[in-house]
């Protein structure tokens, strides 16, 4: 996986090795993986706490949408990221020649943008 900076690369690299178990997850059970695994920060979040919470959330959604943009770049998957669901879904190479799955890869989210835009 590309590297993004050394404090995001075990986050991408965990939560890929996640999704190639459950393509189907949530974000608390992502959370909950990354602090089971020990991953700094999320070792050191404490979820009953508003700011721990917080800075979980928004780091994990930081994190999936850099995976997500991995994911497009190398169109391998797409990642389909909703409020309390995300799922991994393998691009269809067929497709993707015929151009009928383009507009899948090239979708606007604004969440996206967000997360990626901002300092983690």
């Amino acid at each position: 996986m590309q590297r993004l900076n050394p404090y995001l690369s075990p986050i991408l690299d965990e939560i890929d090795r996640l999704l190639n178990d459950a393509a189907l997850t949530n974000e608390h059970q992502i959370i909950k993986h990354l602090q089971d695994k020990k991953i700094v920060p999320f070792d050191n979040f404490s979820l009953a706490d508003p700011k721990g919470l917080f800075s979980a959330h928004f780091l994990c959604m930081h994190a999936l949408y850099h995976l997500k943009k991995f994911y497009r770049d190398n169109r391998s998957f797409t990642l389909d990221i909703q409020f309390v669901r995300i799922q991994r879904i393998p691009v269809d190479e067929t497709s993707l020649l015929n151009n009928e799955d383009s507009t899948a890869l090239e979708t606007n989210d604004p969440l996206e943008s967000y997360y990626l835009t901002s300092e983690a």
